[in-house]
């Protein structure tokens, strides 16, 4: 989802107003996402899907 948005660990800690390291430490592959960025995920692929399937 970063890498189709080109959106930067910066990026999302100003959006979400979590720190640079905050960010960094929970996008970590290793580590499971917190829940509300498992509905950001969700919701990104099946509008990402929605737009595939009109195509």
């Amino acid at each position: 989802m970063k890498r189709h948005l080109n959106l930067t660990n910066s990026d999302i800690s100003k959006i979400t107003g979590n720190t640079y390291n905050s960010v960094k430490t929970t996008t970590q592959p290793n580590k499971e996402l917190p829940r509300w960025a498992k509905l950001a995920v969700v919701v990104f692929e099946r509008m990402k899907n929605h737009t595939n399937e009109k195509s």
